[in-house]
């Protein structure tokens, strides 16, 4: 279902099949949005933020979307470090008749230094009606600026 190894920064796609089959991928990020309310207060959350970063693939066939998936982590960055990495949180579109997407709990992160990136990350099991599975290990990755990079492989 997905190509191998859709990695990288920024938007993409890969083209097979003459154009019948189209696997796009790419990832967005931003600040969260304000609390309301029973926000941490103190010392430790004084000049920090929380901040977000997702990656998602999608697949097209014959011009028609069939299955997306998206994986999102959600942190906390006090300066250029990363101080927290909440939840992370993944979800999914599927359109094609008979197949079945499940996927992991997510599992969260923060890198070692230098790079000090919040990562999330789940596998996705796609089974279709024949009874073949494929599955992908689906991560993301941020910092302080925000969008670092994800992937799917499979």
């Amino acid at each position: 279902m997905f190509a191998n190894a859709v990695e990288g920064k920024g938007a993409a796609r890969t083209v097979m099949a003459g154009g019948d089959v189209v696997v796009s991928r790419g990832g967005d990020s931003g600040p969260e949005a304000a609390q309301q309310g029973g926000g941490e207060s103190g010392p430790e959350a004084a000049g920090s933020r929380d901040m977000w970063a997702s990656h998602w693939v999608k697949v097209k066939y014959f011009g028609l979307e069939a299955t997306r998936v998206t994986v999102k982590t959600s942190y906390r960055v006090k300066g250029k470090n990363t101080t927290k990495v909440h939840p992370g949180t993944a979800w999914h579109k599927n359109y094609i008749a008979g197949t079945e997407l499940t996927r992991t709990p997510v599992d969260e992160w923060i890198s070692a230094e230098p790079a000090d990136n919040a990562h999330s990350e789940t596998v996705w099991t796609f089974e279709w009606w024949t009874g073949i599975e494929d599955t992908g290990r689906h991560r993301v990755w941020a910092d302080y600026s925000g969008f670092k990079g994800g992937y799917l492989k499979t």
